[in-house]
């Protein structure tokens, strides 16, 4: 379901895809949707494509990918996130293998705000802008392994032992990244 370019929906309510429950692939880019109540997302058991690059987007609720259990791929490029912690990603996302945060705007990843994404094999925040990674934000992805693309990216604060526990991360990616304290 393409429903790019969407306007007259500010809101993404509770159960707004009740009933799709076949629906594999759903891209919500360049909308006008600012916000995403808890349970929007509530029976699309088989989505396995989230695209959500939404330009008016400013916060990211708790759980918000609640029963997505077959989400592989996820894109939230260009939203303007606030805080990522271990509560963000924390419900359902078990099988989920790819992020794109690519143009996002971040105030701060918290200590392992990943935790809960244990398949995770790439993560991407090309060009994004990222006030403080705190210690440990990355750990407990020991699945990691393919990569970590921060290239073009702005950071505050990268706090000591951010990428601690990646052993097995072919590519940490940081052409022409901007750290301004470590």
């Amino acid at each position: 379901l393409d429903m790019s370019g969407f306007k007259g929906l500010d809101t993404l309510k509770d159960d707004t895809f009740a009933g799709l429950d076949k629906l594999t692939i759903l891209y919500l880019s360049k909308s006008q949707i600012k916000a995403l109540e808890q349970n929007a997302f509530r029976g699309l058991s088989a989505l396995y494509e989230l695209t959500l690059c939404l330009k008016n987007f400013t916060q990211l609720r708790s759980n918000v990918f609640r029963g997505l259990a077959n989400l592989n791929r996820l894109s939230l490029q260009g939203s303007e996130i606030g805080t990522l912690n271990n509560d963000t990603f924390n419900m359902g996302l078990f099988k989920l293998e790819w992020l794109d945060l690519s143009y996002v705007k971040v105030k701060k990843i918290e200590s392992e705000a990943f935790s809960s994404l244990t398949q995770l094999t790439e993560i991407v925040w090309y060009k994004s802008s990222i006030e403080t990674v705190e210690y440990y934000a990355f750990s407990c992805l020991s699945n990691l392994t393919t990569r970590i693309d921060l290239s073009f990216a702005e950071i505050g604060t990268l706090s000591d032992y951010s990428f601690a526990d990646l052993q097995h991360v072919r590519q940490l990616l940081l052409v022409n990244t901007t750290i301004k304290n470590i």
